[in-house]
């Protein structure tokens, strides 16, 4: 199909197409899968250290509540807060030092890769013949030599990142849950269905 100016028009992405750009994209960054796992790696460490960090805050504040009561060693007791308390300061830190390597990481892989691929773009563009510059848009190229590079390396940044750090914060805090107390765990998994319906019906209220 053309537009008015006899110029191609856009075309929709076939069936597969999506699935085929990826695995390219996969395919080119082997020599940084070493980075990558180590993120990974990183970010699997800071969101248990996240999740058990309450579990030493609960025990911290049950310490507390016993002092001063008939038959309890004080001196013990202030022992046991004081170490629970610098546990909490080195989970908490090693947690934080652990999410911003694994986001420096990944920001320097994005970009670095981004480089290589503005670099093959360039030397694709110049190799191309003019025929191509007739029958293609100069918005459609401009997009390609920028928003499409800066929207892969966006989602290498950030939104992988993102999207392993949520799914494992929430299989490790139902498991958490579950530990503390099956009963309110239950509860809280029964009530997700009836909060899901109510967001769907907002939205669709919500939307023009």
């Amino acid at each position: 199909m053309s537009n008015r100016r006899g110029r191609p028009m856009p075309t929709k992405l076939q069936k597969g197409e999506l699935q085929k750009s990826w695995k390219k994209i996969g395919a080119s960054m082997k020599k940084y899968y070493g980075w990558m796992i180590a993120a990974f790696v990183a970010i699997i460490f800071s969101v248990l250290l996240s999740i058990y960090s309450p579990q030493v805050l609960k025990d911290l504040t049950n310490d507390i509540t016993t002092l001063n009561e008939s038959g309890v060693d004080n001196d013990a007791v202030l022992a046991e807060v004081s170490r629970y308390g610098w546990e909490l300061v080195i989970f908490y830190v090693v947690a934080f030092f652990l999410s911003f390597l694994s986001s420096f990481v990944m920001a320097d892989v994005s970009q670095r890769y981004s480089q290589e691929l503005r670099k093959e773009i360039e030397h694709k563009v110049n190799n191309l013949p003019l025929r191509y510059f007739d029958t293609n848009s100069t918005g459609d190229i401009l997009s390609r030599l920028t928003n499409d590079v800066d929207m892969i390396a966006q989602s290498l940044q950030q939104s992988v990142s993102m999207l392993i750090s949520s799914v494992l914060t929430i299989v490790a805090a139902i498991i958490a849950m579950f530990v503390t107390s099956w009963q309110m765990a239950f509860v809280a998994l029964a009530l997700l269905p009836l909060m899901v319906i109510f967001l769907i019906v907002i939205l669709k209220i919500a939307s023009p």
